[in-house]
């Protein structure tokens, strides 16, 4: 219901209860500004389903470009076996989060919409510099025509690249200066949809 809508509901209401002018002006105000302040996250347009493909062919798009696990292999470190490389990303790591409406900033109850992401870890061999794969993704990201944000690939401490991709965005982060990733190098990969309907729009 619009704030409009409703608020001239509450005007009827008040004339028919014979509500006093000076409680009218104040019953109508007060209801314009609770209203105004309790907002809805607005929704993409496709439905969460398609959301959830789409992330996933995001990651596995940026993926195809790294080192692969198939030709990494594995290594040791401290006493774990750690897979290198990218693997492939699927449905089922995909991560719907709720979007909620808010009200004077705070979560005011569920939209009914969630929202898509999946994220993935790609650990490198030791002796690899992970910003350095970076340039990759840029390179196949301006191939395919995506709007690129490369302010943060000069970030001494967390490298990184992002694409908005129509209503998506994709990230791809690198590990290794920050505190306690010294010994780990990586790169995180990351894709999130905007809020979507879990149907689709009729």
């Amino acid at each position: 219901m619009g704030v409009a809508v409703a608020a001239h509901r509450v005007v009827i209401l008040a004339v028919m209860t014979r509500t006093r002018p000076r409680a009218l002006v104040f019953a109508v105000t007060a209801f314009t500004l609770i209203a105004g302040a309790c907002t809805t996250p607005g929704v993409g347009t496709d439905p969460a389903e398609t959301g959830r493909l789409r992330v996933v062919e995001l990651v596995n798009e940026a993926g195809a470009v790294l080192p692969a696990h198939a030709t990494l292999g594995t290594e040791v470190r401290s006493e774990q076996t750690v897979k290198l490389g990218f693997i492939a990303v699927t449905q089922e790591g995909v991560e719907r989060e709720n979007c909620y409406r808010k009200f004077l900033g705070y979560s005011a109850g569920k939209s009914g919409s969630i929202q898509p992401e999946i994220r993935t870890i790609v650990d490198l061999p030791l002796t690899t510099d992970p910003a350095t794969l970076l340039p990759l993704i840029q390179r196949r990201w301006e191939a395919l025509g995506y709007k690129l944000d490369t302010s943060k690939m000069s970030d001494k401490r967390y490298p990184q690249i992002q694409a908005h991709v129509g209503e998506y965005r994709v990230y791809a982060t690198a590990l290794s200066e920050a505190a306690g990733f010294a010994g780990a190098p990586r790169l995180t990969m990351y894709a999130v949809s905007p809020c979507q309907r879990t149907t689709p729009a009729p």
